[in-house]
């Protein structure tokens, strides 16, 4: 995947958008939608962290799932000519500032 990619091979006409976020591995995936989460995925590979890195790397990619799926609002809220200053002050996330969250979870050889 890469760090803008959504699943819509997996969305029917009435399900939500998946957004994801990942380990570098992609042992851990977790699944938003703009309504909240979706699913969590761990692999063997998970299970082979100590438990401290497992559950420091579902909470770091589960923030980054969410975050992305924020940036998403943001970018359709700035297409119907929201301000962003009005977007910043409600702390929606740019897509660049989660593609940072998300490369630097990929850098961190701990997850």
């Amino acid at each position: 995947m890469t760090t803008t990619q959504t699943r819509d091979d997996q969305n029917t006409d009435d399900a939500p958008e998946l957004f994801y976020g990942y380990n570098h591995n992609q042992s851990v995936i977790v699944a938003y939608t703009v309504y909240g989460f979706a699913w969590l995925h761990l692999t063997d590979a998970a299970y082979r962290l100590t438990e401290p890195s497992l559950t420091r790397a579902i909470v770091e990619v589960a923030a980054v799932a969410h975050q992305r799926a924020m940036a998403h609002l943001r970018d359709v809220q700035l297409g119907r000519g929201i301000p962003a200053r009005h977007l910043n002050e409600r702390g929606l996330p740019t897509t660049e500032a989660v593609d940072a969250m998300q490369r630097r979870i990929n850098e961190d050889a701990d997850f």
